[in-house]
């Protein structure tokens, strides 16, 4: 039986997707699943990253992020997800 599979817009979204991965990772097992379990995995994180885009999109994080990518550029990864964080909450508060 052959099921619908939707076309992604690039490759991309699958190897530079968290399930990919962790498909070669000893500790995981991942690569036991069957084929149905792994596409609805990736499924789930793409739907994930959907949600993000629209938070991002509905706070226009990304406006904010060009405004001082100066100051930002310059530090670490979570000093910038914990002042994206931040500024999210003052927008939602």
């Amino acid at each position: 039986m052959i099921t619908y599979m939707p076309q992604f817009h690039t490759n991309s979204a699958l190897y530079g997707s968290g399930l990919y991965l962790v498909l070669d990772d000893e500790e995981t097992k991942v690569w036991y699943y069957s084929v149905e379990k792994l596409f609805q995995l990736f499924e789930e994180e793409m739907s994930t990253g959907k949600a993000a885009l629209d938070v991002f999109q509905k706070h226009r994080v990304f406006d904010y992020i060009a405004s001082c990518y100066d100051v930002l550029h310059a530090n670490g990864r979570l000093y910038i997800v914990g002042d994206i964080d931040k500024y999210i909450a003052r927008r939602e508060g």
